[in-house]
């Protein structure tokens, strides 16, 4: 009976151990992104885009979904749209957090493009500068979790050189009162045609809020409940046998 139960306690020591090692290898799943701008240098009006792309994995074959939170100053830049790249589906945005989802059929691997983002420049920033981010990523394969560090660009944002020049010229231009009442009438005409877009833009956005990313992106977790469950069991059964052991010593 003592042989037969070393044999046993050896047995569940050796299920134990391999069971720990492959846990520990699912912590090991990750991947690197990578957020890349169109130009370095934008004006006032332009549209700027950056692109999502996947530099890297580790352990996986690739991503299939994409769970993540877009960081910008909304004082400098105006989301307009993401678009999905190389078979991703169509991105649901969420304006209220600033969240989006996207996803596949299958994996994607490392070396490929997500999803682009596109902005409308609305102001200079005080030093030229702004700074767009991607953070708080859920990114899964088809089986298990992936960790993701955040991302982030730099774009220089300068001031239009025509700005520059109806400055110069409103300054110069005092006795010609009729040509600058005229060029006031056509800007307060394209300010009410910027309004009604961005009003335009803002029903469509807001259209899309409520519809965010009811996915559920695989967990491994599960496993990891039913590990712990296991090796909890093992112990006390481990601990009631030398219990007994003693009992039986002391008869």
């Amino acid at each position: 009976m003592n042989k037969i139960s070393k044999i046993c306690l050896a047995i569940v020591l050796v299920i134990v151990l391999a069971m720990c090692s492959t846990t520990s290898m699912a912590v090991e799943y990750g991947a690197t992104m990578k957020l890349t701008n169109a130009t370095t240098n934008a004006n006032v009006n332009d549209t700027i885009s950056v692109t999502l792309s996947l530099e890297s994995v580790t352990n996986v074959q690739g991503v299939a979904t994409v769970h993540a939170k877009i960081n910008y100053d909304k004082a400098v830049l105006q989301y307009v749209s993401c678009e999905a790249l190389n078979s991703w589906s169509a991105p649901i945005y969420n304006s209220d957090n600033q969240e989006f989802v996207t996803e596949r059929a299958d994996v994607m691997g490392a070396g490929q493009n997500i999803i682009k983002i596109n902005f409308k420049v609305l102001s200079v920033p005080t030093d030229n500068k702004t700074t767009i981010s991607i953070t708080e990523f859920d990114v899964a394969d088809t089986e298990n979790q992936i960790n993701v560090n955040d991302v982030s660009t730099t774009i220089n944002i300068n001031k239009n050189v025509d700005d520059d020049n109806n400055d110069n010229n409103d300054n110069n231009d005092n006795n010609d009162d009729n040509t600058q009442a005229g060029n006031n009438q056509n800007n307060t005409n394209i300010a009410g045609e910027n309004e009604i877009n961005i009003s335009n833009n803002a029903g469509i956005n807001k259209n899309q809020d409520n519809t965010i990313a009811n996915k559920i992106i695989p967990k491994a977790g599960i496993s990891n409940i039913i590990l712990i469950v296991v090796i909890v069991n093992l112990i006390i059964l481990i601990a009631g046998y030398y219990q007994y052991k003693k009992m039986k010593d002391i008869k």
